[in-house]
């Protein structure tokens, strides 16, 4: 079932806790002129090659752990941990466990 846009001053619960065992896939939560939110869930093992979005992003783990490569630095983050890139910074995804993601992408 997909997931609607959330409107300003709805509630929407982010917490990782189970998501891909209740079958939660990734979905854009939150899409404006300014920003997008996106919670991403994914299985151990995923890989995200390399890619790079135009403006800066904000990638916060809530459950689990991701490895995300930065110019060639692997950095880890973990659930409670948040990494900050600037616009048009190549990074790459690998989730070393069962994790879910929160995404924000700023529109410049």
């Amino acid at each position: 079932m997909a997931l609607e846009h959330v409107g300003p001053g709805e509630v929407v619960a982010v917490r990782g806790e189970g998501l891909l065992l209740a079958g939660e896939r990734t979905a854009a939560l939150v899409k404006t002129q300014h920003f997008e939110l996106i919670r991403m869930v994914l299985p151990a093992t995923k890989i995200i090659a390399e890619h790079l979005v135009d403006g800066p992003i904000v990638l916060q783990c809530l459950e689990g752990a991701v490895i995300v490569t930065v110019g060639g630095t692997a950095h880890v983050i973990a659930a409670g941990e948040l990494i900050h890139l600037g616009p048009r910074t190549p990074h790459a995804l690998e989730a070393t466990e069962d994790s879910a993601l929160l995404l924000t992408v700023v529109f410049v």
